[in-house]
């Protein structure tokens, strides 16, 4: 059996069983990186029309960030943020953890279009603009 197709594994998409502490009070969180041993995650977190609200990234993943981005929580203006400073955890978690049709459904592009050369560079612009 295939990592992918474990059931054993966290699963990347799932319905919050517990009050979050995040500024939204939504009921669907994807989490787009988790290691199992160290606990690392990036949540985002969707309304019920499937509209992002915002990002939440864990203790150890803040410390990770440069200082002007220092923050727990990030709006959904500030996607390319996250993305871009955690590109490749994200894509390895992805390409470990998600099958290609659910990520398909999931997000309208295909795992080799989200995860691009072009895609990462557009990411990397976008957080080099927010810098400025």
């Amino acid at each position: 059996m295939s990592k992918k197709t474990n059931p054993a594994l966290i699963k990347w998409l799932h319905k919050l069983v517990k009050k979050s502490r995040t500024p939204w009070a939504d009921a669907l969180r994807i989490c787009w990186f988790f290691d199992e041993e160290t606990k690392q995650a990036i949540y985002e977190y969707r309304n019920d029309k499937g509209g992002t609200n915002g990002f939440a990234i864990i203790s150890r993943l803040k410390e990770q960030l440069p200082e002007h981005m220092n923050q727990k929580y990030f709006s959904k203006d500030e996607r390319a943020l996250v993305f871009g400073c955690f590109f490749t955890e994200i894509s390895e978690f992805i390409d470990d953890h998600v099958d290609e049709s659910d990520f398909f459904n999931f997000t309208g592009v295909t795992l080799e279009t989200f995860f691009s050369t072009e895609s990462y560079e557009s990411l990397l612009l976008l957080c080099e603009q927010s810098i400025e």
